[in-house]
């Protein structure tokens, strides 16, 4: 089994955040920033952005909080690695197969409220689209 971890600085709670108004525009933006998956998840949400005050000297964050993702070894994903598929064929797979990334589990962050849209796009990248059914054919979506 294969991890990877980050983390995000944490926003500083009630006093340093702001939150994004569902319909504005920079909700509007925020969501498409985003993948489908995610924009579901965050237009339930209230996102906060950073506001500073005395306790995090103006930054509006303090503290950190972990971002995992964990790559299961299963069967198909050993065949993928032993037949020496490329990367985005074998992430591909591995969230057919429900593998959440970094950037999914920041976005899990920010729909709680622990943390910043800016901070997991800063620090994560994004997913790229292979689609599941190009797995094993050499072809991206």
């Amino acid at each position: 089994m294969e991890s990877d971890e980050n983390s995000c600085i944490m926003t500083v709670p009630s006093v340093s955040k702001k939150a994004v108004p569902p319909s504005s525009d920079r909700a509007g933006v925020i969501l498409k920033a985003v993948p489908p998956s995610a924009q579901k998840l965050l237009s339930k949400a209230t996102i906060f952005e950073a506001a500073g005050c005395p306790a995090c000297g103006g930054s509006g964050y303090r503290g950190r909080t972990g971002i995992f993702e964990v790559l299961r070894v299963t069967e198909s994903i050993e065949d993928l690695i032993i037949k020496r598929a490329s990367v985005p064929m074998i992430r591909a797979q591995a969230r057919a197969e429900g593998m959440h990334t970094l950037r999914d589990a920041g976005l899990r962050k920010v729909a709680l409220g622990e943390t910043s849209i800016a901070e997991v796009l800063e620090n994560t990248v994004a997913d790229e689209e292979v689609s599941p059914s190009s797995v094993g054919t050499g072809q991206h979506a």
